[in-house]
């Protein structure tokens, strides 16, 4: 069985949605859109309203995934020793949170994200 969609769209004024596997309505302000009253949306909007939840899925997927880039961007900035894969001390460790520090900021900049949580000193203190 596949999940039943709903798509609302400027602000809420807008909703197209199944109710059933292949029957769909249209609704403005939450009412029957008389518009479509006799017919249902076209296989235009269905289409769009796949689009567009298929979307908003795939930004949810990119936010999740640029969190968690952040966070461990947030803790690599940090430099807790205890965080370095062997003990590491000094200069040692202190160069390889700023590798790791940059290896998730050029993450984030492939993925077209700025540094969510502000701006992060470009050197880790260790």
């Amino acid at each position: 069985m596949t999940d039943l969609i709903s798509v609302t769209v400027n602000a809420g004024k807008y909703t197209i949605q199944q109710t059933e596997p292949g029957k769909w309505e249209a609704l403005r302000y939450g009412e029957e859109w008389p518009a479509f009253r006799d017919s249902g949306p076209d296989n235009l909007h269905v289409a769009l309203a796949y689009e567009i939840a298929g979307l908003r899925e795939q930004i949810a997927y990119w936010r999740r995934g640029t969190d968690r880039i952040n966070d461990c961007l947030k803790k690599a900035v940090k430099a807790d020793p205890l965080d370095a894969p062997t003990p590491l001390v000094g200069t040692e460790a202190k160069q390889w949170h700023s590798f790791q520090a940059e290896a998730y900021r050029h993450a984030l900049e492939m993925m077209g994200v700025p540094e969510c949580f502000g701006p992060v000193k470009k050197e880790v203190s260790a």
